[in-house]
Parts: C-alpha cells; structure tokens; sequence
C-alpha cells in the first residue's frame, strides 16, 4: 500500500468512527433524558402518594375527634371529614371522596361498616377510616416502561380513640363534685336523680357550691368547691379556667389547691362563654360557644338534636338554639370534664385536696345569680384536647383523644 492509499483509508475510517461517536453520544443524552425524566415522574409518584396519605390522615383524625358513642357522633365524623378534605398536585387538586369512603369499625383490624350500619352500633364505634379513591397522575417519562402516560393512586388512613387517659392535660375545668370516702355516693344530688347512691347518667350534682351551700355540713365553711389548679390564684384565673383555658397536667391522686371565696361573677363570665356570651376580656376566638346554646335541655335532648342537624333534617326549636351575632359554635363545649374529691379532703380548713379521678358533665344551663351550680353527669365516650396514658391499669378509659393509627 502506498502511502496515497493510506491516507484515503484512513480518512475513510475517520468518517466512520465520527459517525459512530455521534450515533452513541445521541444514544447516550436520549437515555440519560429518560432517565431523569424517570427520576422526575417516580419522584412526583412518591410526592403525590405523600400528599394524599396526608390528607387521608387529616381527614380521618378529624372525624374521629368527634365521636361520641351516639348516632350523632357517626354522622358527625362523617360530615367533619369531609370538610376536611385537603389539596394535593401541589395544592391544586381536591383529595375527594364521598360519604361512602368513610367507614367505622369497633377494632382497628375488625371488620368496617358503612355510616348506617355503624349508626346502629354508635355505642361500640372507636375507629374511622378514610379511603381516598384512585386518583390520575401523569407520568409522560414512564409512558416507555408502563406503556401508559398515567397512574393510579389511591390511599387511605385509620384513626380512633386512643387508650383511656390516665393524664389529662389542658382540658380539666377548676370546679369539682364531692363523694364521700367510704361509699363513693355523691353527696350534693339533685333531689330528683332517683339513685342517691352512685354518680348516675341523666342525674344533676353540684360541681360548685353557692352562698348558702356550706348549711350542708358536708364540707367546712369557705370552701365553695372551686380549685386552683397549677400556678392559678384568684378570680381573673377562675374565669380562664371554667372558659377552657389551660391549667396544666393532672391525674388521680394529685393533689391542688382550693380557691375560697365564691367568685360569683367569675365563675358566671367564663362558663357564660360555652353558651355565647362574653365580657371581661373573653373572646370567642379562643373560648367558641357550643353549636346549641339552648338552655335546660338534657345531655340527650342535646345529642338527638345535633343528630337531626347532622343528618339535615329539622332541629326542635324547643331543644336548639344556635348561637348569635355571627359566631361559630363548636360541639362539644358544653361538655366539661371536673375532678371528684373525696369530702374529708374539703375538711379542717384544707387548704389543698386530692383527686380521686375525674368524670365528664354537661351544662343543662348558663348560671344564674349566686346559688349551687348543678351539671349533669354523662358515661359516654368523651375526647378532649390532651392528656396520655401513663401505664398500668387502666381504670378509667371514657377519656381519651383522636389517634392514627394506621
């Protein structure tokens, strides 16, 4: 081979290896940009998968924050996590899902009922469930390896009461109902509860003591059954604390201080608020009035008729009153949880009693003048805003708050 022909060969081969370089490195950036396309579209699975578990969990935590054990509380966690539906595709999408989507069930693994079937065991009802259906994703960078430009994605969460709080926190009102050691039979009953001998459903108690309410003998006189509960001393702090403000963490067997001096007008301001009405600096933005503020009806009248609203049919005008001037109630606050105290620790001018546990109440009515202060006791199933379990027994579990648990 001359050298003419060599260099015509090997411009030859040049021409060839440039062609193969191109062809590959064109090879090489397709495939690095499906690649990375990938990358983006398993990456906006996993975010969109994230966002709608979140919402799912929402909603589902805040429908079982208000269960209660009755018909009403089914209908309501239905309609509470519906409202509660979030946003997901970066916020520009609704999470939805139907009345269908929400179920419940007595255990977390047993089996869930539709809303009418759980509203016929309300009683036995802890858990809810939302399941978002299968929502539409785009991923065009897949469409090669799935054959599709879209997926499906779906999830759903589980939440219910937790275990019975032997801790509350932030919810225990600083008014209190005597019993006494030996018996347990209260001892300030409403003289027509028809069983004198034990904290009853349906039966009214004192929970604070008026002028006249130390003629009883049951405890010394100056102890009108107001405590002070943590660092809080005085009227201005017993106002806060019957309004719902809060007073630390407490369980049975701590001991608090008592707070003498009746506090008429305190007391009266901060339990007005749970009926609407506010004065000496209480809002309704921290303190919100109940969604029925209708006066001397029965903790059951108040359940029936918050059924029939929840379900959209016609409340009694008897038994519901919503409140005015443009508030916003909330369910609930006419429920208050109080501890129950052993009369001997009101006596020889204590100065600090001890809890023997705690009991939830509802507020027939707002207070009037400077008498005995009556609410009446209730067993159901009551949630309030914090507390824990601490281990051990569990003795008392109508206490409790929303938990996911799945």
């Amino acid at each position: 081979m001359n050298l003419a022909q060599w260099i015509r060969q090997r411009r030859e081969q040049g021409k060839k290896e440039r062609g193969t370089v191109a062809v590959t490195a064109i090879l090489g950036f397709t495939s690095f940009i499906l690649a990375a396309g990938l990358a983006i579209d398993v990456s906006h699975m996993y975010l969109t998968g994230s966002e709608l578990q979140n919402a799912a969990d929402a909603s589902a935590v805040a429908g079982a924050s208000v269960l209660n054990g009755d018909e009403s509380g089914v209908t309501l966690a239905v309609n509470t996590a519906l409202a509660t539906q979030n946003k997901f595709e970066f916020a520009k999408d609704l999470a939805t899902f139907t009345r269908a989507d929400v179920t419940f069930a007595k255990n977390v693994g047993g089996t869930y009922y539709s809303e009418a079937s759980a509203r016929s065991i309300a009683d036995q009802i802890r858990f809810v469930k939302v399941s978002i259906p299968n929502k539409s994703i785009g991923v065009p960078f897949a469409q090669v390896a799935l054959g599709e430009n879209t997926v499906a994605i779906s999830r759903s969460s589980v939440a219910g009461f937790s275990s019975g709080l032997q801790v509350l926190c932030d919810s225990i009102v600083p008014l209190s109902a005597v019993q006494d050691d030996i018996t347990k039979a209260p001892l300030d009953v409403d003289s027509q509860c028809p069983n004198k001998w034990a904290f009853t459903p349906g039966c009214k108690y004192v929970i604070r003591r008026g002028s006249n309410g130390n003629n009883t003998g049951w405890v010394s006189p100056g102890n009108y059954l107001i405590l002070a509960l943590g660092a809080s001393r005085g009227g201005n702090d017993a106002r806060a604390g019957v309004a719902g403000s809060a007073a630390g963490c407490f369980k049975a067997g701590d001991c608090v201080g008592t707070q003498t001096g009746i506090e008429t007008g305190p007391i009266k301001q901060g339990l007005d608020t749970r009926f609407g009405n506010y004065g000496s600096g209480l809002t309704s933005d921290i303190f919100p009035p109940d969604v029925n503020i209708k006066e001397s009806i029965s903790y059951q009248d108040y359940l029936d008729e918050l059924d029939k609203v929840q379900t959209g049919g016609n409340h009694t005008g008897a038994r519901w009153q919503a409140p005015g001037n443009g508030l916003t109630g909330r369910v609930g606050r006419r429920v208050i949880v109080i501890p129950i105290i052993n009369v001997r620790q009101f006596n020889n001018g204590n100065d600090t009693v001890c809890i023997d546990h705690f009991a939830a109440f509802f507020l027939n009515k707002s207070i009037q003048g400077n008498g005995d202060i009556y609410a009446e006791y209730i067993t159901t199933k009551v949630q309030v805003s914090d507390g824990y379990f601490s281990g051990g027994t569990d003795q008392n579990n109508q206490f409790s708050i929303p938990v996911l648990y799945k």
